[in-house]
């Protein structure tokens, strides 16, 4: 006989243990409390039963009745939140410490969420703000784009607010944008784009969309030079250092596809080549803006002779205008 302690075994444990040990003591608990917010009324039950008027104790009997039990529906329904929370953050954990996940236990995830999402109380605990950012993040790196979107859809507020929730999000639609060989007519990933664009500034990571915005509007026109995509190039310049190293990191990793994906895609593909072609038609741009001694440093990210490190390097390098002490 198999070991293995399935989700929907859990599930059956946990309402068991609902019905046979938490329900009674809450129960109990609440009957307590109403025989004793009735107790003071007994003398006068007493009385009126004395001259006649017993239908009133049943009344209040009835009362207390419906009262235990609407009041052991709230605490059971509460009960059952708190442990639905602590078997998603489980299951998150668990897909957070391994170097994969099954499509059941996405699916898992993706219905706890359906189930949160109507749930404020949940929805604002510390806890599950951490175990969301775990699962946007372990979904971008798997590429689980439907998941994401309806994630998203669903958890807009906090896909806005969520510094690291938005970035990696901005991640997933500004890769998606970038690796699409054409342009759909309704445009719903640059829709969802464009909204978390426009939160970027205000939890202070601008350089991530910005990034996607540059070559996706280059990519609109492969060939030749744009005046929106320099504006763009000149605007990135006046970003803080540490946000510029940030962005120009990026840029030079993706020119080679085997920087960021173990098995290199066809959507990989797409995206280094989109971005070596920006890099080759704003060569002189590039070297003009950002002030760069060295240009044949943009020459080997358009060879894609960058590593992940050399490109982290040599983004910090064009930021402090040091880029001599590359040789190529």
């Amino acid at each position: 006989m198999s070991n293995e302690v399935t989700i929907s075994s859990i599930e059956a444990l946990l309402d068991e243990t609902i019905e046979k040990k938490i329900e009674p003591i809450i129960k109990s608990r609440f009957e307590k409390q109403e025989a004793k917010r009735f107790r003071q009324m007994s003398m006068v039950i007493a009385l009126l039963s004395f001259i006649g008027i017993g239908a009133i104790g049943g009344w209040v009997t009835s009362h207390i009745n419906n009262e235990v039990e609407r009041r052991v529906d709230l605490a059971s329904a509460e009960t059952l939140d708190t442990l639905d929370l602590s078997a998603f953050i489980s299951v998150v954990s668990d897909i957070d410490r391994g170097d994969s996940f099954t499509p059941e236990q996405e699916q898992t995830v993706v219905n706890y969420l359906t189930d949160f999402k109507d749930k404020p109380h949940i929805r604002s605990k510390p806890d599950f703000i951490l175990s969301l950012q775990k699962v946007v993040g372990n979904f971008v790196s798997a590429d689980r784009t439907r998941s994401l979107e309806k994630i998203f859809s669903m958890y807009r507020d906090e896909s806005i607010k969520d510094p690291k929730i938005l970035t990696d999000l901005a991640h997933n639609y500004g890769q998606a944008l970038l690796a699409r060989p054409f342009t759909p007519r309704n445009d719903n990933i640059l829709d969802s784009f464009e909204y978390l664009e426009s939160y970027a500034q205000s939890v202070k990571f601008p350089e991530i969309p910005l990034l996607y915005r540059i070559v996706h509007e280059a990519k609109k026109s492969p060939d030749s030079k744009k005046a929106e995509v320099t504006k763009l190039l000149v605007y990135s310049s006046s970003l803080e250092d540490l946000d510029l190293d940030n962005m120009l990191t990026y840029l030079l990793v993706y020119t080679n596809a085997e920087n960021w994906m173990k098995n290199v895609t066809p959507e990989g593909i797409r995206i280094q080549e989109s971005v070596r072609q920006t890099l080759r038609v704003y060569k002189d741009d590039l070297v003009r803006i950002y002030k760069i001694d060295n240009p044949r440093v943009i020459d080997a990210a358009i060879a894609g002779a960058l590593d992940r490190q050399t490109a982290s390097s040599l983004a910090t390098a064009i930021v402090t205008i040091d880029t001599d002490q590359f040789t190529y």
